[in-house]
């Protein structure tokens, strides 16, 4: 495993403006327990407003062909790295969260550009198959398959042969990521994570989720 250091920070906009619209927009949300799934959903992908400023990379619409499923998913480079005038030595599997059910590649869309920018690597953002239409472990299996399939064609998407392939994501999306490391330990080459908040102790018996759970 290699220690590396990703950086994300909002760029060209001051941080507590960027935080005050993160404050405020949670605060309009209702429950999204009494919300429903639909309504959650759209909710939700008023997420997308925030993240600052667009940073300017490539990103291209592709699909991975994985374990005879077609996964959806969204190519971040960087420029040099999309017209070829370089390899890029890092690439980031991303798995976005939202508890399973909700967000997308939009919703993370700020966040993808941003890791792809501010750290000169490669970002693939999955866009797996979302709980309760497709129930577990489909989602799981997806980016289990569609990991080590990026992998082992890490070169097709513009990596030099020797780039360090990782795997990482928020919330839900940390917990897949951890699952999908635990999964493919002795399989496939994962050098590192990059795990935001995951979901990793279902228990919720640590001291700080009681203390905070009021936020």
């Amino acid at each position: 495993v290699h220690k590396i250091i990703v950086t994300m920070t909002t760029v060209a906009q001051d941080p507590s403006e960027e935080a005050a619209k993160m404050i405020a927009l949670v605060a309009s949300m209702p429950d999204y327990v009494q919300l429903g799934l639909e309504e959650s959903r759209k909710k939700s992908a008023l997420s997308r407003t925030l993240g600052g400023e667009i940073c300017d990379v490539s990103v291209e619409e592709i699909n991975l062909q994985c374990a005879g499923e077609n996964v959806p998913a969204r190519l971040y480079s960087p420029h040099s790295v999309a017209n070829r005038q370089k390899s890029a030595n890092k690439v980031l599997i991303y798995i976005h969260g939202g508890g399973w059910t909700l967000c997308s590649l939009d919703t993370h869309d700020s966040t993808c550009r941003k890791l792809c920018f501010q750290n000169d690597m490669i970002v693939i953002s999955l866009d797996y198959a979302l709980a309760p239409e497709q129930k577990f472990p489909v989602a799981p299996n997806q980016c289990v398959a569609c990991v080590e399939h990026v992998i082992s064609r890490k070169e097709k998407f513009g990596a030099a042969a020797g780039a360090l392939v990782g795997v990482g994501g928020d919330s839900a999306g940390g917990n897949l990521s951890a699952v999908v490391t635990h999964e493919l330990k002795g399989k496939v080459n994962i050098d590192f994570q990059l795990l935001i908040y995951p979901s990793t102790d279902m228990t919720f018996s640590k001291p700080a989720q009681f203390t905070y759970s009021e936020g």
